[in-house]
């Protein structure tokens, strides 16, 4: 998997949620990014697969998480996945 790859994904979601902080680590038994998002007390988590990271460019996969309007997903207190299909609960 590029680190690259996950660094601009980290860039991007920084920029659009300034007050923030924004973390990333890969879960070791499925291989998926998990993003958190950090705000005082406030903690939110979705997660972009393996399968996605690897067989999309950077633009395909930003495509991809505002078409399935990611910034609500954070607001889904569930914990999500973004996969070839779109967003799902994990």
């Amino acid at each position: 998997m590029e680190i690259n790859k996950i660094e601009e994904l980290k860039k991007y979601f920084v920029s659009k949620k300034e007050d923030y902080e924004v973390a990333n680590k890969v879960d070791f038994i499925s291989q998926n990014i998990k993003f958190r998002f950090c705000k005082g007390k406030e903690i939110k988590i979705f997660e972009v697969s393996r399968d996605v990271m690897e067989d999309l460019s950077i633009d395909q996969i930003i495509q991809k998480l505002e078409k399935g309007k990611w910034e609500s997903v954070l607001e889904s207190p569930n914990r999500m996945i973004l996969t070839h299909a779109g967003f799902r609960e994990k």
